[in-house]
């Protein structure tokens, strides 16, 4: 009711121990949670800095042989008849942005607020998420903390006594990849026909085989939620 800016799972939590009897194990479990997810995002935005100094910087470079270098040479150059094809792009190039340095500034200033506007909305940040999930690298490294942050919340709710399939629910909406989130409800349809939840993993190929195997050794020992959690 005060309407906290809090993850769905605490309040969930916050239920499941009073109901149980342990309120402060359940809100220490979500704070465990809580700050596993912060340290995600802090590692994630920390591989990035990165990156993204460098290509800042090469646009800087760009802009600066624009503005500063080519037109030097352009009178120059304008005399020689076989310059290279590459040349002649880099130096007409350079001409059409000094003489229209209003209007490409302008262009860029919109293509960069669209950027940050898109960025904003959530299926536009789900795209992008899903077309990196898919390159060589940092898709591995994507796919690998969507599952991690998935089984953490999944095993925290287990362990709390959420029921199974709220607990899937909830533990689905941390999920960034639109293809993996929608494999994961599907589960949810799976389970309610009757399968475990091993199974309907295992058929939506949504985990590793590692996890199908750990995930199934819990349920024939009745401990799935540390199962889960240990992915």
């Amino acid at each position: 009711k005060s309407d906290f800016s809090l993850p769905n799972y605490i309040y969930q939590l916050s239920k499941a121990g009073e109901l149980v009897g342990d309120l402060s194990g359940s809100l220490r479990s979500g704070l465990n949670q809580l700050e596993y997810e912060r340290r995600l995002s802090s590692d994630f935005k920390a591989a990035l800095t990165y990156p993204i100094i460098l290509l800042l910087s090469g646009l800087v470079a760009v802009l600066l042989v624009f503005i500063l270098v080519v037109p030097k040479f352009v009178p120059m150059l304008e005399r020689s008849d076989n310059l290279p094809l590459i040349s002649e792009i880099v130096f007409n190039m350079g001409i059409f942005f000094n003489d229209n340095i209003l209007m490409v500034g302008s262009i860029s200033a919109l293509i960069a607020f669209g950027l940050v506007w898109g960025l904003r909305q959530k299926s536009v940040r789900e795209t992008v998420y899903d077309f990196f999930s898919r390159t060589p690298i940092i898709g591995s490294w994507l796919t690998q903390n969507d599952v991690a942050r998935w089984c953490s919340i999944l095993g925290v709710m287990l362990a709390s006594k959420v029921e199974i399939l709220e607990s899937i629910e909830l533990a689905n909406l941390s999920v960034h990849s639109t293809r993996r989130r929608n494999g994961l409800n599907r589960v949810i349809d799976h389970i309610k026909a009757g399968e475990t939840l091993s199974d309907s993993l295992e058929k939506e190929k949504v985990l590793t085989s590692v996890g199908y195997n750990l995930i199934r050794s819990g349920e024939r020992s009745g401990r799935v939620a540390p199962m889960v959690a240990s992915l």
